[in-house]
Order: structure tokens, then sequence, then C-alpha cells
């Protein structure tokens, strides 16, 4: 036990026991600053280790782990004049793990051999002035029916460390997006394309087979055409470039574009196309709206 001999060594012992309580609680706030900077450093350090085709992996896993969210966006085409001569707008709903039910919006600009003649050094029968053998259709009552064969997602099948080089965009920071640069092997960017203009060029021929008249004759014009076409498929490259951004804190992606140059050889002449698409991802509430927050 402590006796006080005079209340001035007294007033001392007090103000020295102030001091060492002083010290112990700046102590203890300094070590807790300390393990939250520690944490922290933990945190930071365990996402910049974890590479970038992990990190893609979990976000690709969130988007397809969701039962229910929507998408909306937009594609167009870059014609060898370097005109935008295609342009179309989608948007749609997906239920129960894939179920895309899908919408398409009236194109606001016309093809390019309507709005912007092709100078002399371009063919007007070039692949992206076939009526639907584009990558994608366009239409003036802009129905799901009569548009395209394009379908958003079928890119999310070919984003795969397997077909891909995956890296970081920016370098990973917990409080902001996570962005990522995706380049598809040059070879499955050009399947995707082919089947894609295939799939083009055979809805054309059963929509022609539907409008009657002169079948024989249409079927001859078509025939040529697809002659010209398979002439430039096989001397096509293609080159696909995609950008995917995620929210840091459930990895839910938020929106995917797509660069995809076309090199080939219409009759004779060295051509190059460029197609451009923009996916937003929007994450549906549990009450079946759509959180704004997600969206780019």
């Amino acid at each position: 036990m402590f006796v006080h001999i005079d209340g001035e060594k007294g007033d001392d012992t007090d103000k020295r026991g102030g001091n060492v309580r002083n010290e112990n609680s700046l102590r203890s706030l300094f070590g807790g600053v300390m393990l939250l900077v520690i944490f922290l450093q933990g945190c930071t350090a365990s996402t910049k280790s974890m590479s970038a085709e992990e990190a893609f992996a979990l976000s690709a896993s969130a988007l397809s782990g969701s039962e229910n969210y929507s998408i909306d966006g937009e594609i167009s085409v870059v014609d060898p004049a370097g005109f935008v001569g295609k342009k179309a707008a989608y948007e749609g709903e997906v239920t129960s793990h894939g179920n895309l039910k899908l919408s398409w919006k009236a194109s606001n600009i016309a093809s390019n051999s309507e709005s912007n003649p092709a100078p002399n050094n371009a063919s007007n029968n070039s692949p992206s002035t076939i009526k639907n053998a584009a990558p994608y259709a366009e239409s003036s009552s802009a129905t799901t029916e009569n548009m395209t064969a394009y379908q958003p997602l079928q890119l999310l099948k070919s984003l795969s460390g397997k077909t891909a080089v995956i890296s970081y965009a920016k370098p990973a920071i917990l409080s902001q997006n996570v962005n990522f640069q995706i380049k598809l092997d040059d070879a499955v960017a050009r399947e995707r394309i082919v089947e894609g203009l295939r799939e083009e060029f055979a809805l054309l021929r059963r929509e022609s087979g539907l409008l009657g008249g002169d079948s024989t004759g249409a079927e001859k014009i078509l025939g040529k055409a697809n002659k010209r076409l398979e002439a430039a498929l096989s001397t096509l490259k293609v080159k696909t470039t995609c950008y995917w951004t995620a929210n840091s804190k459930n990895w839910f992606p938020k929106q995917l574009r797509e660069e995809t140059v076309l090199t080939y050889s219409w009759e004779g002449k060295a051509l190059q196309e460029m197609r451009l698409s923009k996916t937003n991802f929007l994450h549906n509430t549990q009450d079946g709206t759509i959180s704004k927050k997600t969206k780019q």
C-alpha cells in the first residue's frame, strides 16, 4: 500500500501516475492504429498478389452466379472508309442464371451505302454493306425477331485464361473499380467473327425465302454473294481487345467494352473494319428493381 507522507509528494505522485496513464493510452492508441495499418496493408497486398486471371475469375463468377441482372449497350461498325456505317442499341434482362431476353432499339445511323457513299477505294459489296452479312443487321422496326443474330453475352464465352491474355488495365486498389484488359487469342477471335458472319448470312437467306417473288433469281444473287463472302473470310485476320470493369467490393462487373479489328481482302483490295461494342451490367436488387449504383 502506498502512503502519502505529505500533500506535495502525493501531488507529484498523482502527476506521475497521470503521465503513466496518458502514456499507456497513447501507446494503446498507437498500437491500434498500427494494427489497422497492418490490416489494410494485408488487404491491399492480398489484392495486389492476386493475379489478373484469378481476380477476373472472381468477377466472371459473380456474374454467372447472379440469378437476375439487366444489360444495356450498343454496337457499331466502322467501315473501310472510316465512317460509322451501322449502329444499334440493345437492352435486355437475364433471368434463371443465363436466360437472356434481348430487345433492339432503332438505329439512328443509316447504312454506309445510304448516308455515306463509299469512296473509290472501297467496294459497296464489301461484307459491311451486304445486308445482314455484317456482325449485326439493321432494322427499321427494330424488333427482336428481325434485328440480328448477334448476342452481346456470347463474347463472355471467349473470355478465359485459356483463350485470352488477361491483365490489369490499372493498378488494383480496393476502394476503386478493378479494370482488366483482355486480349483474345487471334484464332479464337477470328472464329468468333466468322461464325457470326455466316450465321447472319444464313439469316439473310432465310428471310429472302420468306419474301416470295423470284426465288431462283434471289438464290442466284445470294449464291454469288456467299462466294464473295467466303473468299473474304479466307483472308480474314481478327484482333479483339476487351476492357472489363468490376466493382472492387463484390466483383460484379459494371461494363464490358470490345474493340475488334477485321483485316481482309475483298476482290483483290486490302480493307480494314472495326467493330465496337459496349455492354453495361446492372445488378437487380432483391425486389426486382435495378440498382443504379452498378451502372457506369
